[in-house]
């Protein structure tokens, strides 16, 4: 059984151009090293899970979450923490173990959000 995908997020035409360049952003940041495919994942098994304070959510790694339809799924995260797609890198993952997003401008965060959305 198969959940049907929401339709993409409806986007102005500068909007478009900056997912275009977000799809790009997501190839240069390691993105797609892991989440590739038509499902965006691997299926496999990752250390990317950032330190959390709450013991339930201690876990030593996670397989790679589909990012189809992820505009709909917040909040983000194995716990929950992330509230929007722009926290995920800009708040939790700030020593690129997570793709290497340390370097991300705003700019390039805000373009890979609205790629993130087309999906």
């Amino acid at each position: 059984d198969e959940v049907p995908t929401p339709n993409a997020a409806e986007h102005a035409p500068h909007e478009r151009r900056e997912a275009a360049r977000g799809a790009e952003v997501f190839v240069q940041a390691g993105c797609a090293e892991c989440h590739q495919g038509p499902s965006k994942t691997n299926n496999q098994f990752h250390q990317v899970v950032p330190e959390s304070r709450d013991p339930a959510a201690a876990l030593p790694r996670v397989v790679t979450r589909p990012l189809g339809a992820v505009r709909v799924r917040a909040p983000f995260l194995h716990d929950g923490r992330a509230p929007t797609l722009a926290s995920i890198h800009r708040d939790h993952y700030p020593n690129d173990t997570h793709g290497r997003t340390s370097n991300l401008s705003e700019d390039d965060l805000r373009a890979l959000k609205f790629y993130l959305e087309t999906l």
